[in-house]
């Protein structure tokens, strides 16, 4: 009995629901207003995002939960480059690039 408990408790504590991310898109225009939508899934509390490096690129707008399933945006600013985006939950983090692309008007 001691043993299938032990074993029981092993399972519950070993599952672990596993962080996913998904981008809507993941280039953005430098205007200042395109905007791509990050779906979190897997984290039971709010998860943290932050951007990693130069943040002049871009901004994180706070996130939502819809569902069980966390919806963050990243609006570009208006300089072009690479923004790398963190998402962490407690035991977890998964990394997104977002291409910022300059926007060419005539």
């Amino acid at each position: 009995m001691k043993k299938a408990l032990l074993l029981l408790f092993l399972l519950i504590g070993c599952f672990r629901p596993v962080l996913r991310v998904e981008t809507s898109k993941t280039t953005l225009l430098a205007n200042g207003y395109d905007t791509a939508v990050f779906s979190i899934s897997g984290s039971e509390d709010a998860p943290r995002i932050k951007i990693d490096g130069d943040s002049r690129f871009s901004k994180i707008l706070a996130p939502l939960s819809t569902h069980g399933v966390w919806k963050a945006g990243l609006a570009a600013g208006v300089m072009p480059g690479q923004v790398r985006v963190l998402v962490a939950s407690r035991r977890q983090h998964v990394e997104q690039t977002i291409t910022i692309k300059p926007q060419i008007t005539d």
